[in-house]
């Protein structure tokens, strides 16, 4: 069936968890409002959406239940491929904190550079948002990283994504594969396929291309965050599952049998 999934930042404080103990009673259903607020937001908007089911991994996987999890965690990228859309709680710290809120309308904070004797000049302003048409600009310029840029579960969950409606601390951010979309209205088109499929047997410069391709995701991924080290490489398994499809590679640990010698140099 159709379903949404929400992609968010677990936090250091403890929240609603299916487990052995509780799992047949919430079979039968249970409290929406018992849940953390990020959790009712993002049902909330699956139904604006019309979409009546919600994946959040900490409701759907039991977990207390090692088995569940592993079967679960080596099917997290075909979960999030298969969704409708994902939903990323994208400036939230954790479930408690809500995705949905107020934002000054009518100024945002923009950035406009340019060149002069050789050096870069930034100006930092507050403007309309009208400002990004016709001028070289950059409105709703986030100083920090959201929450969620820094956990490293969501690095496959966005990159798996059909569709993908992000709530950051700055704007509402669309991507999907044909558009990338923002309220700064610097609207663009996906310049090339997560992983480009070879027409035919891999030549000497897709080999490096991809090569890099993969190294410039797992250097992404090394600067995020996990809460449980063991996830080290469950957690990077969807993309490379996606990959070693595209590829026809052979995946070990984090890498590639056909790239390991050129990796090393």
């Amino acid at each position: 069936g159709v379903y949404a999934t929400l992609s968010y930042s677990w936090g250091g404080r403890g929240f609603p968890m299916t487990t052995s103990q509780n799992y047949q009673e919430r079979k039968h259903g249970f409290d929406r409002d018992a849940l953390p607020i990020a959790f009712q937001d993002a049902a909330a908007m699956a139904w604006s959406l019309d979409i009546h089911y919600i994946w959040i991994d900490t409701l759907c996987i039991i977990q207390d239940d090692a088995a569940d999890w592993e079967d679960q965690a080596a099917k997290m990228g075909q979960i999030f491929e298969g969704a409708a859309i994902t939903i990323a709680a994208s400036l939230s710290t954790d479930p408690y904190q809500t995705f949905f809120t107020a934002r000054e309308s009518s100024y945002q904070e923009a950035e406009l550079y340019s060149e002069f004797k050789g050096e870069l000049i930034d100006v930092v302003f507050k403007a309309r948002r009208k400002i990004t048409r016709g001028i070289h600009a950059k409105v709703g310029r986030s100083r920090d990283i959201d929450p969620l840029d820094k956990r490293a579960w969501g690095l496959q969950e966005k990159m798996l994504s059909r569709r993908l409606i992000a709530f950051t601390g700055a704007e509402l951010q669309w991507t999907c594969r044909t558009l990338k979309a923002c309220e700064c209205h610097h609207n663009t088109s996906p310049s090339q396929p997560l992983f480009p499929t070879p027409t035919g047997p891999i030549a000497a410069n897709d080999f490096v291309k991809l090569s890099k391709s993969w190294s410039q995701i797992v250097e992404e991924y090394s600067t995020r965050k996990l809460r449980y080290p063991a996830d080290k490489l469950p957690a990077l398994d969807g993309l490379a599952s996606k990959f070693g499809t595209a590829t026809g590679w052979t995946y070990i640990a984090g890498g590639w049998r056909e790239t390991i010698l050129y990796d090393l140099v």
